[in-house]
């Protein structure tokens, strides 16, 4: 079974109970502890919908800007084939054009061969500010999808953008936006300073994770007509498919179920991406 792309949804069997793995399907209760954090949840319903669009159009924007340098544009779509100063010299270059895009401040790029994860965004809610995006060049360009460098810098720079919209003062962006941004945040902060477990889906549906797995796996997509494995990066509520949309579309999905059965409903349909492909 196939989940199909925008509302065309597959219907939810009532086939008897099937056991769900509490490390990888998102948990009532864990999300309940943060309300308003999870784009799975009924507080968070307004930030899905905006997102829908607001997503999608900066994406729009970001590709337009790498589309105007022919020679960028060719890089991205060689990429995998390029040398690893080349791959280097593309990705500090999608970063300056993504921070334009974003109208923000740019938040420390970092590359560090020692750094321990391969990617990931260095934030602070009481500082506020664009944060840190800090990058593992050997982990990601040794990465057996050639693309993972590039969908992470776009990701993890993505949240430099989400957080100066959420904790900026005077902020003039939809107030569903900042709110889901930094109730997200907020919750991410908790999550590793007190070693709260969170599963699969539960991280990867926290508000700004959702989102910025959305936006770089739309922007690849869209650049590369589709020609990027982004199997793996994000629940299916965040894989965009060209030509299609979005695997799991949480708007949709929560229209026909009703809001307060969205994350069962979520369970129900993210049981392929835990079976994986069939062999």
């Amino acid at each position: 079974m196939s989940v199909s792309a925008l509302g065309v949804l597959p219907r939810i069997a009532n086939a008897g109970p099937e056991p769900l793995d509490p490390k990888f399907f998102a948990n009532a209760a864990t999300q309940r502890r943060f309300p308003g954090a999870f784009a799975l949840q009924e507080e968070s319903l307004a930030f899905v919908k905006q997102s829908s669009r607001r997503t999608f159009a900066d994406g729009d924007r970001l590709v337009a800007l790498i589309r105007g340098d022919r020679a960028l544009q060719k890089a991205v779509a060689e990429f995998p084939k390029l040398s690893a100063p080349e791959r280097l010299s593309v990705m500090k270059r999608v970063f300056q054009l993504e921070v334009l895009a974003s109208g923000r401040a740019a938040p420390d790029l970092v590359l560090d061969d020692s750094a321990a994860r391969s990617a990931f965004f260095e934030f602070d809610p009481k500082k506020g500010g664009p944060g840190r995006v800090i990058l593992n060049p050997a982990k990601l360009l040794a990465s057996a999808n050639p693309y993972d460098a590039l969908l992470l810098l776009v990701h993890e720079t993505r949240h430099a953008y989400q957080f100066q919209v959420a904790f900026a003062v005077n902020e003039g962006s939809s107030a569903a936006m900042r709110e889901a941004w930094r109730s997200g945040f907020v919750a991410q902060r908790r999550i590793f300073d007190e070693a709260i477990p969170v599963s699969f889906c539960d991280f990867l549906t926290l508000n700004q994770e959702y989102e910025a797995f959305l936006f770089g796996n739309y922007v690849l997509e869209t650049l590369t007509d589709g020609g990027v494995d982004t199997s793996k990066m994000g629940t299916f509520a965040s894989q965009y498919v060209p030509g299609k949309g979005i695997k799991i579309d949480l708007e949709r999905l929560a229209e026909r179920v009703g809001p307060k059965n969205l994350l069962d409903a979520f369970n129900e349909l993210e049981k392929e991406q835990y079976r994986g492909p069939a062999l």
